[in-house]
Order: structure tokens, then sequence, then C-alpha cells
């Protein structure tokens, strides 16, 4: 353990976010409820019928090919009209190669995927419930399947290529990015990659490969924004967005004030030890509050699954420093909710109880599943995905809507509602590169980036509130949240209040 006084923030290239196992296998996590029961199905038109899917909603702009001919799209429920957004102007003068990219022949374009096996045991593993999980690659068969009926991306047949992934193996995380990453560069070319991760971005991009991340975070926004036009994430907020909407969202539940004592605990991982003096203390301090430097605590993330002991005991010391200086209020800066799970499980075995401030990455129906209920008594959060917020959501828009219908028809299995979340997870990546390539003036990596910042705001993503994507922001896309607290009474997550834009 070491706390913000005694430690120096490392972007360590061994320690990035292990994401690959994290968004296939833990982001199954975002979804359990005390009922364990999989979200009621709204009935929505066959996705086999191309003139009624989405018939009330108009056609989403549709981008010329590389050689410059339109091409015709299908209407689409998650790209809106002006009605639903916004569309952001692109520059007058954009010189590029209109050529097509890495990935793309004739009328194919190949993405790289990810399947997992033996997701159930490394679950098991963490003695965690409600992750039985989606089988991925039956799940973005059947996504791919109805891209392919509405047009494709940008008028080509998509094609995934599966990488697999072993759940177990007890492999670095950099050396199992580092392995996909290769398999998608040099042995096999792919337009884009679909779950790959902050950790693999880098060497993604350098093989002039897209990445679309829709795992917790988007890492340190320095860094995304050097990846520029290789780096994509509709449900993510980086650090230091996430920190600064984080701040305001828990002053607006009335969490912050100056008369109570605050504790903060956060990982190692690059991009959050730099966001906290660069965007969460000045986001506190406008509020009144600061967090003394010996009740900041860093956690070391693991460099693999093996290694995760190490950091269960660094968490356990955290909670024990806190419960003995008398910290009232706790807030967790959470990766894949290990720090809320971990952390709560060890308060409640040291019969401390504080006051918590979390947010989405800590998944809080997957909480309330796997902690002590009394841990949750006094939690509240700011959150931006409803669906793993929120106890029985149901499904908020026709994105998501047509998402679970998708998985429906086609026979995927979702049996519980983290399975549910997962599944969404990956409708969310695979949407959003439908709709850039469709608006998108050429099949490459500038015609993508165009496609995507010309949307605005009319993405409508299955995973959480609104989205807004342009030049002037580093291509994740989150734009609102909304506060949540616990009700004991009910033993739920309930929304607390209205939407908050995020700047």
């Amino acid at each position: 353990m070491r706390s913000g006084a005694e430690s120096t923030p490392r972007a360590r290239t061994a320690r990035r976010l292990p994401g690959l196992l994290a968004v296939l296998v833990l982001v199954a996590a975002t979804c359990s409820s005390t009922t364990q029961r999989a979200r009621e199905l709204e009935p929505v038109p066959d996705p086999s019928d191309a003139e009624s899917v989405g018939s009330s909603v108009p056609p989403s702009a549709v981008g010329p090919s590389a050689s410059g001919t339109p091409t015709g799209s299908g209407s689409v429920p998650f790209v809106s009209d002006g009605g639903g957004g916004a569309r952001a102007r692109l520059p007058t003068e954009v010189s590029f190669d209109l050529a097509p990219g890495r990935g793309v022949k004739g009328n194919e374009i190949s993405i790289g995927a990810f399947e997992v096996k033996n997701g159930a045991e490394f679950v098991a593993a963490f003695g965690v419930k409600g992750l039985q999980g989606v089988d991925a690659r039956a799940a973005q068969d059947a996504i791919v399947k109805y891209i392919n009926s509405h047009g494709g991306m940008g008028g080509r047949t998509a094609v995934p290529l599966y990488h697999e992934l072993d759940a177990t193996s007890t492999d670095t995380y950099a050396a199992i990015a580092q392995a996909a990453c290769e398999d998608f560069t040099r042995d096999r070319e792919v337009f884009a990659v679909v779950a790959g991760t902050v950790d693999s971005a880098q060497c993604l991009a350098e093989g002039k490969t897209i990445t679309i991340n829709d795992a917790d975070a988007a890492g340190d926004e320095v860094f995304v924004r050097r990846l520029g036009r290789y780096y994509y994430g509709p449900g993510q907020l980086n650090y230091d967005r996430k920190a600064k909407a984080w701040a305001d969202g828990l002053a607006a539940l009335g969490f912050l004030s100056k008369s109570n004592h605050y504790g903060l605990v956060y990982y190692d991982v690059p991009g959050m030890p730099q966001s906290i003096p660069r965007s969460l203390e000045p986001a506190l301090k406008k509020h009144g509050v600061t967090i003394a430097a010996e009740d900041r605590v860093e956690i070391q993330w693991p460099d693999s699954t093996p290694d995760a002991g190490a950091t269960i005991a660094e968490i356990q010391n955290a909670v024990l420093r806190f419960k003995t200086r008398n910290v009232t209020h706790v807030l967790l800066y959470d990766v894949n909710a290990t720090m809320a799970t971990f952390f709560m499980k060890q308060a409640d075995g040291q019969e401390y109880t504080p006051y918590y401030g979390l947010e989405s990455d800590s998944h809080l129906e997957f909480q309330n599943v796997n902690v002590p209920h009394r841990q949750l008594a006094k939690a509240i959060a700011v959150g931006w995905r409803h669906q793993e917020d929120v106890t029985d959501a149901k499904p908020v828009n026709e994105s998501e809507r047509l998402c679970l219908d998708i998985l429906h028809r086609a026979g995927v299995e979702l049996p519980d509602v983290g399975s549910t979340g997962q599944a969404i997870t990956l409708c969310d990546m695979w949407f959003l590169l439908k709709a850039g390539l469709d608006a998108a003036p050429a099949s490459n990596v500038d015609g993508f980036r165009l496609g995507v910042e010309s949307l605005g705001q009319r993405f409508v993503s299955p995973r959480t509130y609104r989205t807004l994507f342009s030049d002037a922001r580093a291509h994740d896309g989150v734009a609102a949240t909304n506060g949540v607290i616990y009700r004991m009474s009910c033993e739920c997550w309930v929304l607390s209040g209205a939407h908050r834009a995020v700047a």
C-alpha cells in the first residue's frame, strides 16, 4: 500500500488495464441483480426486416465509399436525425487519402474481435456471483449479421476475425495484449479491433489499426489524445472528464461537505494518478473539500491474475488505515468493480461502515449481489450506464431494445443481467463502428475519424444516456451522468435527480 504522499504515478506498460480480459469477462459484472433475473425484453421489429426496423427513425448519415460514390446504409435506430442531437460540422477543407485502409478488400471489411474460454472458471476463482457471462462469439456474430443486413459498414460487408483469450491464463496482461495486437496487425489485417484496450491501443495504432474500447475508462486523456485517430470509446469517460463529473455529481447529491473526513483510494493504472491533481482535486476543492495526503491511498494494479492477491491485501490495509483514522466518507476510484468489491468486503469484516461515493466503474448492481447490504446503506454514486447502475433496469432507448432483440432472436442466452450488460457493451462498440463508417468519406483511418466526429450528438448508445463526438474531444463518448442512491428499504439502486451534462 502506498499513500499519495509516498508515491509518484508511473505509467508502467506492464500495469496497464488488463482490459482484454476485463471487457469480455469482468464487464459481465455490469448488471448482476439481487433477483438474478435477465432484463425483461420489450418487442421490437424483426432485425431481418430492413424496412421495418427503425422505420420511425430517419436514415443515418450516409458517407461516400473510397471511390466517392454514396453507399446506402439502411435505417438504424442507433443514429438519430438532427432532432435527436446536433450533427457536428466537419472542416470545409479536408485533405486525406481516399484509398481503402487496412483490412478493407473489395466489398469486405475485416474487424478484429475476441472470444473467451474458461470465463466461468476465472470468475469462480474470485468467489463472485451472477457472472455466468454471454457467449461473446455468438453475440457478436448476431450483431454483425444485423449490421450486414442493414447496409454493412460504409456499404461493405463486415467480417469478424476472432482472437481467443483464455481467462485463466497466468501470462501477464501486457503479454496477452501484445499477442492479440500481433495477431491483428502482423498475422491478419483488420480495419479495427472491437474490445481492444488502452493496453493494446498503442501497439494497434503503430499497426495503423483502430481500437474500439468500451471498458471502464478511456485511460489517460493525454495518452488517448496522442492516439487521436486510433481510439474510440462510446460508453466511456476518460479519467480527467470522469474525475470532474464525479466530483460535481457527488456535490449535487450532498455528499461533499467541509465537516466530513474524506479518504480516497485509487489504482496506479496509467492516467488515474495523474488525473487526481490535474482534475479531481481542483473539482473537489471547488466544493470545499480537500483530501489530506495521508488519506489518499494508491493501490497497485496486478500485472497478471495470480498477482491479484497482493492487490487485495493492499486494499485490506487501506480499510484498516481509514478505520484507524476515523475517515467517515470514502471515495473509491474504481476499475471494473474490483475496488468497491474488495474494499467493501474487507470493510465489513473489520466492522467499518463509512459513507461511500462511487461511480459507474464500480458496477453498482454487481455490488448489490456481492457485498453485504449494510455496506451499501450509506452509498451514493454518479452513474452514466443506466443498465449497470439501476436495479432491474428496463431498456431506456430504441438502441438498447434493438440490441437485446437481435440477441434474443439469434438464441443467444442471457442467463442473468450480468450477461445482459456484457452483451449491451458489445452492441455499443459494434454500433459505433457502423455509425462511424456509414458517415465516413472513406473507409480508412482518417475517414473513420471524420465520420465519428461528424456524429456530434446523433449516436444513440445502448449503454449510456447521451453521447457527444467531435474533433474537440478525445473520442470518448459519454455526455451525461445521473445521480444514483441505494435504498435499504428495497435493497436497490435508484436514480436521483435529472441528467447532468458532462463537459
